[in-house]
């Protein structure tokens, strides 16, 4: 089964379901040249399952649907959302450290579309390309509460080499006993040890139907993945990031046309 969520318009159902909270904006910390940790304390809690979006807009910018992660150290509290953000994606990113300081106001409504992490059988299998660690990230640390004898693979990838923020989130998966961990890059400026080259598509391990996969990045990687699962019947639920001239809601980070920017 493929479930891809990447345009959604909510029905009158969806919602009754979603919850409004005020929130400030709390920090902007580095994980990388181009990627921001954006963290915003909300005035209550929000129930939003691992893998689900939110719809964010900060005071002065049109809202933009993100999907709420863990900090990369993993200490998060109740009542704060995290996201991964580009530098150079869009009118946010732009924004950050300019017009958008800590203290900014900041809306949020949700959930708003994606797919939650639910427990079950077979390997886990959670491949993200770009910031689409984010909802992976969520996903990788509820599943090592929940579930701590079920077997993970992670593969994680960027263009770039040096876009690879996630080694500290790496490191606690390993941690909790997280032996199947890849890193891929298309570009390697540095030769780091620890990185494959090729996209993440080349690294993930031989599917089987008992697998449940997660997917989360630009279209073409959450595609290619689908295929693949489609071929031998494993689960799969990708998350797909859109360009921002597309007219329809999705779950986007604002960008040119194939550029990869994530949420």
């Amino acid at each position: 089964t493929v479930t891809t969520t990447s345009i959604t318009a909510p029905s009158p159902l969806a919602a009754l379901r979603t919850a409004r909270r005020a929130g400030t904006l709390l920090s902007a910390t580095p994980l990388s040249g181009a990627v921001m940790e954006v963290v915003v304390t909300v005035s209550r809690a929000l129930d939003v399952a691992p893998g689900q979006a939110v719809e964010v807009a900060f005071a002065g910018l049109p809202a933009r649907p993100y999907c709420p992660t863990q900090r990369i150290d993993g200490n998060t509290e109740l009542n704060e959302l995290v996201f991964h953000l580009r530098r150079d994606g869009g009118a946010l990113g732009a924004a950050l450290g300019e017009a958008v300081h800590p203290g900014h106001a900041v809306r949020i409504k949700g959930p708003a579309g994606g797919t939650p992490y639910r427990p079950g059988p077979g390997r886990l299998i959670l491949v993200s390309a770009e910031t689409g660690f984010a909802p992976i990230w969520a996903i990788a640390r509820a599943a090592r509460h929940l579930e701590t004898g079920r077997e993970m693979v992670v593969v994680a990838g960027a263009n770039d080499a040096d876009d690879l923020y996630m080694r500290p989130a790496l490191a606690w998966l390993r941690g909790t006993g997280v032996q199947q961990i890849t890193l891929a890059a298309s570009r390697d400026r540095r030769g780091q040890a620890d990185v494959r080259h090729g996209p993440v598509t080349a690294h993930l391990p031989s599917l089987r139907p008992s697998d449940s996969v997660h997917v989360a990045g630009p279209p073409e990687v959450v595609r290619a993945v689908e295929r693949l699962c489609d071929s031998v019947g494993a689960a799969c639920a990708g998350l797909a990031f859109l360009p921002s001239r597309s007219r329809a809601r999705s779950l986007v980070t604002p960008g040119d046309t194939g550029a990869q920017f994530g949420l």
